[in-house]
């Protein structure tokens, strides 16, 4: 049953209750550009604490204090200013749906509920979140602008956001709804909502991240058929299946420029999963042989393409990972549990 998929799923649901420390090696100093800054939050832990953390540059700054379990989803950065978005867990009861900015902690609600923050978009003055927020009647996906929610889906679908991309003055979410035990990829702009459909009941898609372009809509994340996922990209709601050789596959996230389209994420067969780009549909393994690993997030600017993620040899601990034009670096040190979530990329 998706046996290599369920493993590194596994780990990354454990690493989103750890956060991270310091890298200092050679290879880290190495990944440096004088071009630009590269922002990776993440998560790392360290024995029995906890933190948030985000690298600039490879230097690592903490966002929380380790006594709280916590975890970063996404980032945005806008001129001096640094977002990042995720979750605490307050007196071991519920997720707070949270952002830092700046590395001040801002608490989204009041956790009577459980919620969470997927991503964050910053539009002038405007701080846009989504993600979702716990009911009597399950999970309820949510737009918070400027700390004020509101529900983006029908009260009687559960569901959550987990991406949102403002242009040219649209505001568009991608999200995941909850149907029969199924799971099924939706769009929100400006508030109509378009699903995108299962071909039956017995099929499962979400949505983990969209890009909009000038002539286009993108949309990532997988489909299932019983017990087999697909990465998947829609354009315009037109489907494309990745991997279709492999056992398991899913994509994270997407970045579009000009004609080219960028997919991160990970592809798994015999209890081996590997970080992965396509580039145009093409497929390059990111990670070592000996690894098993994910890519999460991907940014491109000018011809450099940096993607964040993780990997983790058969014996020993979680990396953060950058990958700089398909080159590795190690930006964790290697006797922590860590995991870059997000990437932001800006041009010095």
């Amino acid at each position: 049953m998706m046996k290599s998929t369920l493993l590194v799923i596994k780990l990354v649901v454990l690493l989103c209750f750890f956060g991270c420390k310091k890298s200092t090696n050679s290879e880290e100093n190495e990944s440096h550009d004088p071009q630009y800054d590269v922002f990776i939050a993440g998560t790392e832990t360290n024995g029995s604490n906890t933190f948030v953390q985000l690298w600039k540059n490879g230097q690592y700054t903490n966002l929380t204090d380790g006594k709280s379990v916590a975890t970063v989803s996404d980032m945005y950065v806008s001129g001096k200013d640094v977002y990042l978005v995720g979750y605490i867990w307050r007196n071991n009861k519920n997720l707070v749906a949270a952002l830092w900015k700046n590395n001040e902690l801002i608490e989204l609600t009041d956790g009577k509920y459980s919620s969470q923050a997927n991503s964050v978009w910053i539009d002038g003055n405007d701080i846009y979140i989504v993600g979702y927020e716990g009911s009597p009647n399950g999970d309820i996906a949510k737009l918070w602008k400027n700390g004020i929610a509101s529900n983006l889906l029908d009260k009687s679908k559960e569901g959550q956001a987990n991406s949102i991309f403002i242009k040219q003055n649209d505001i568009y979410v991608g999200g995941t709804y909850y149907d029969i035990g199924n799971r099924g990829g939706f769009i929100w702009k400006n508030g109509v909502v378009t699903d995108l459909g299962k071909e039956n009941i017995y099929e499962s898609n979400s949505i983990k991240k969209i890009f909009v372009t000038d002539g286009a809509l993108y949309a990532v994340g997988w489909r299932a058929f019983g017990q087999v996922t697909y990465a998947t990209v829609w354009k315009d709601g037109v489907v494309t299946l990745f991997d279709k050789d492999r056992e398991s596959s899913f994509a994270s996230s997407i970045y579009v420029k000009g004609d080219d389209v960028y997919v991160v994420g990970q592809s798994s067969a015999s209890d081996n999963s590997k970080a992965v780009l396509w580039k145009n549909g093409v497929k390059t393994i990111l990670s070592q042989d000996d690894m098993q690993a994910s890519a999460i997030d991907i940014k491109v600017i000018n011809n450099d393409v940096f993607i964040t993620g993780f990997e983790m040899p058969k014996k020993g601990t979680i990396s953060v990972m950058l990958w700089k034009n398909n080159t590795p670096f190690k930006i964790s040190n290697s006797n922590k549990y860590a995991a870059g979530k997000s990437i932001f990329v800006s041009k010095r």
